[in-house]
């Protein structure tokens, strides 16, 4: 439903002409518009300059249905992050058939989608985000990028095919997470990495989790 036809429905309930609670298909399109309009705004004005009556201008809704849905922006932007997380987690899901059952393959598959992912520049910026709504909740960062998610996940993984070489697959799927986030952190650019480059980086990084010390 475009913006405008919404805001036409929205107006009419508002003026009486229609009534009664908005159809499940009328709600799904007030909240994607909202949320479209809230990740247009945060990413161009950032957290701080970001304020819900623009959402709620910029969405053509009312500020109390926006209310309705999210109490404070805090709560909006974990929703707008949550979305873009859910859209490339499913577009990463589709190359799942490639995967093998050997636990270093999984995991170099792994890490090369996380690295190259993790430095395009709208997740670059969805992170900066995160980072300024949460500056002093590393663990709540984490759960609202995915991070948590994604190390059960890879725990599950570690845990199905590496044949009980790990006692404990969630600390080991912790370790490989915080191994990614290093080499991040520590990155001289700011530049998306190539399919190469993450490959190449994915590839030392598995050989020294699954290896330990002969890794090196």
């Amino acid at each position: 439903m475009a913006r405008d036809a919404l805001g036409r429905e929205l107006r009419m309930n508002s003026y009486g002409v229609k009534q009664g609670r908005p159809t499940a298909e009328t709600a799904a399109a007030i909240t994607r518009n909202i949320l479209d309009a809230a990740t247009e705004i945060f990413l161009a004005e950032g957290f701080e300059r970001t304020s819900m009556d623009a959402v709620a201008t910029r969405a053509g809704v009312p500020r109390s249905t926006l209310y309705k849905r999210y109490s404070d922006k805090t709560a909006l932007l974990k929703a707008v992050i949550g979305q873009r997380v859910r859209a490339w987690s499913e577009v990463n899901s589709r190359k799942n058939w490639m995967l093998s059952e050997r636990l270093d393959e999984r995991l170099e598959f792994y890490a090369t989608w996380l690295l190259t992912w993790a430095t395009e520049a709208e997740v670059q910026a969805v992170t900066q985000l995160a980072t300024h709504a949460w500056p002093d909740d590393a663990a709540e960062r984490y759960a609202v990028l995915g991070h948590t998610e994604m190390i059960d996940y890879i725990a599950l993984d570690i845990k199905t095919f590496a044949q009980n070489e790990f006692a404990d697959a969630y600390k080991a799927a912790t370790t490989f997470m915080a191994m990614l986030s290093g080499i991040l952190a520590f990155r001289s650019s700011r530049k998306p990495l190539s399919d190469a480059e993450a490959s190449e980086h994915a590839g030392y990084l598995v050989g020294i989790f699954c290896n330990g010390r002969n890794g090196w």
